[in-house]
């Protein structure tokens, strides 16, 4: 009797302990095969975002179809994307057809500038101004322009001007328009985009074959060639990189929507012999806006 007892006893004993080995084979495979799934997309992940990549640079576009136009806002990331090295853009935008800054200080709800600004999202936050309004009304640009500047600083963000051109009909306005965003950043602080003054000397060129249809049809928005100046414009004032070199060829990858890829978008494509004279002409727009400082 004891013999049995002790013989079932060694059995259990046993039993037991295969089970125990059973189980922590099978944790070690359940381990090992969460660690085979994982790494590859660990791996990606950190190919993606190197440890010491720099943070996106985030900027609001404030102002309407001057800058929505052949999405500047686009083109601007775009050239970020195809910069040496590249310099990534978050970016936003509030850019209703004809609004003033004024209109943009009285817009209401969480998507406003106004609400966006406060919650400290953006490292810039780029101004525009109706077309009009620096000509006819500067006293009313100015004052909105003193508005959104405290906020800004309240909310450590940094403003971006960015100075339009002339109307096709009217090229003697520029004057009153750089006029006008000059004063904007007397007052306020930030840092100014010439846009215009790069419009104008594109307009201008003394040989005919410089000069490239900047206006779109009805003389007032930008063509794509237009678009893709002002791009330039802003991204050297935003980023302070080298303008000579990039893609005279702008494209939005392809992403996923609601799960589904989408295909890439072609935002501007211009021969490279402009690409390159409207690369010249926004470097020294802005070249001789730091002179002038």
């Amino acid at each position: 009797m004891r013999t049995t007892q002790a013989t079932t006893g060694k059995t259990r004993t046993g039993r037991r302990g295969r089970l125990h080995a059973f189980a922590a084979l099978l944790a070690a495979l359940v381990a090992s095969a969460a660690w085979l799934l994982a790494t590859p997309a660990a791996e990606a992940q950190q190919a993606r975002k190197p440890p010491n990549a720099p943070k996106p640079v985030r900027v609001l576009f404030v102002g309407n179809s001057y800058t929505s136009a052949n999405d500047l806002p686009a083109m601007v990331r775009a050239l970020g994307a195809a910069a040496k090295p590249k310099v990534e853009f978050e970016i936003e935008a509030a850019t209703p057809g004809g609004f003033t800054l004024e209109a943009h200080l009285a817009a209401e709800g969480k998507e406003s500038p106004r609400a966006r600004i406060a919650a400290g999202a953006f490292d810039h936050v780029v101004l525009q101004e109706q077309s009009l309004r620096p000509i006819q009304e500067p006293d009313k640009m100015l004052a909105a322009a003193r508005v959104f500047a405290k906020e800004l600083a309240a909310a450590k963000s940094g403003a971006v001007w960015y100075a339009t051109w002339a109307r096709l009909a009217k090229p003697e306005t520029q004057a009153d328009i750089d006029k006008a965003y000059a004063a904007c950043l007397e007052a306020t602080g930030g840092r100014l985009a010439p846009v215009g003054a790069a419009w104008r000397a594109v307009l201008a060129a003394k040989d005919e074959k410089d000069r490239v249809a900047l206006h779109a049809a009805d003389g007032s928005h930008p063509s794509a060639a237009g678009s893709y100046l002002a791009a330039l414009v802003v991204y050297g004032a935003l980023s302070g990189k080298d303008l000579d070199g990039l893609p005279a060829r702008l494209v939005e990858p392809g992403r996923k929507v609601a799960g589904r890829p989408t295909e890439e978008r072609v935002l501007v494509e211009l021969e490279p012999r402009v690409a390159k004279l409207l690369q010249r002409a926004a470097s020294k727009a802005l070249e001789a806006r730091k002179k002038a400082r």
